[in-house]
């Protein structure tokens, strides 16, 4: 098993996520920062390109920061019978109007899936 961190390109827009190049590690990442194995990079065009394919694909709607995980699980070349396992942090419900900003999906699209969605948490609130 490897483990394989994901990092957004500098001056990102990836809401939750930090690029470590630009901003200071957390000291509970630096306390397990051995752990990592390898890197994997992705921008915001990569994060974005795949929130309506996972969509279609799975009828999940995702935020970015998840879209970017699965970007970067996309970019990550493996071998036989191996597998990649990502964590998606957080469901799409807040991102209508950065999807509809950046050309992801129209307001109405969104409402849309939002509807069909599947797997959404409960809010809380």
């Amino acid at each position: 098993m490897k483990i394989i961190g994901c990092q957004p390109q500098q001056n990102h827009l990836i809401q939750g996520w930090r690029n470590f190049e630009e901003s200071a590690k957390p000291d509970l990442f630096l306390k397990r920062e051995n752990v990592v194995d390898d890197w994997v990079s992705v921008d915001n065009n990569e994060a974005l390109s795949v929130v309506k394919e996972v969509f279609e694909k799975e009828k999940l709607l995702i935020s970015l920061s998840s879209a970017a995980v699965y970007a970067c699980m996309k970019k990550y070349s493996i071998q036989g019978d191996a597998y990649v396992v990502g964590i998606f942090a957080d469901d799409g419900r807040k991102f209508r109007s950065v999807y509809a900003t950046q050309n992801v999906m129209t307001g109405q699209e969104f409402d849309n899936a939002l509807k069909e969605a599947k797997h959404m948490s409960e809010l809380a609130y």
